[in-house]
């Protein structure tokens, strides 16, 4: 039976594809009629000893018009330093909520394959590319140091006060918490892992986790704590931000 789903998932996939060859002008619009928002942020961690990639892959679906006029501008990249090592960060794409993105035909042909082979095989609960719900994986670490790498995800909303699903999904173990704003990357650093989040909005120790948060202000995101070294050439991971403006599924 799950062969036969496989074949059916590649035959859509493939009907896609063929379909952009032909139609490649036609785009697809946002999941549940919202604004898309897609960047990458590549971080390259150097210390005395080890060095680690990390490449946060953020998508933000949102009640809202981005920005079209002439004060958009690129992401811009930096070179940073935490505790004894320097960081080197390269952000691709938009993410102060400026461009809109919709994915073309095959990209989401592409999406909706990768997700629906999550889902079948436990790692994902719904079917959704762009907004997913993650299952709830404990992580292996036996603790993560407040000096482990820490990396801010803002949100994008036209509201004053909003909520939002959040979904974090990668190979090592990390803590998630909701905070007010990016001036939490700091107070972390410099008070020993003490900061403000809002309450009951975090997960501990996971390799993957979908919350919500409620009541939060425009200039909120996700605060994600890695371990010190991830121990992979190249760690990879997923975040995806929801707002919701009716009940949550989760």
């Amino acid at each position: 039976m799950r062969a036969i789903a496989y074949v059916l998932i590649v035959i859509v996939a493939f009907t896609a594809i063929l379909l952009n060859a032909l139609y490649g002008h036609h785009v697809y619009g946002s999941p549940h009629e919202q604004t898309l928002s897609k960047y990458a942020i590549y971080i390259h961690l150097d210390a005395r000893d080890t060095s680690a990639n990390i490449l946060y892959d953020v998508t933000v679906s949102w009640d809202g018009t981005p920005l079209h006029n002439n004060t958009i501008q690129y992401n811009s990249n930096s070179v940073q330093e935490m505790g004894d090592r320097q960081i080197v960060s390269l952000q691709h794409g938009f993410s102060d909520c400026q461009v809109g993105w919709s994915p073309p035909l095959y990209r989401y042909g592409v999406d909706l394959l990768r997700s629906t082979i999550d889902y079948i095989q436990g790692r994902q609960l719904n079917q959704e590319p762009y907004t997913p719900i993650f299952a709830d994986i404990k992580g292996t670490a036996q603790h993560i140091t407040p000096k482990g790498h820490v990396q801010f995800i803002p949100i994008c909303t036209n509201a004053e006060s909003t909520s939002f699903r959040y979904s974090v999904s990668t190979d090592v173990s990390f803590d998630v918490y909701f905070v007010p704003s990016g001036r939490e990357v700091q107070n972390y650093m410099a008070h020993n892992g003490t900061f403000d989040a809002y309450s009951g909005c975090h997960a501990l120790n996971r390799h993957s986790y979908t919350g919500f948060c409620s009541d939060i202000v425009p200039d909120s995101g996700l605060l994600i704590v890695l371990l010190e070294d991830p121990g992979n050439a190249l760690t990879r991971i997923s975040v995806n931000l929801h707002e919701i403006t009716s009940s949550p599924a989760v």
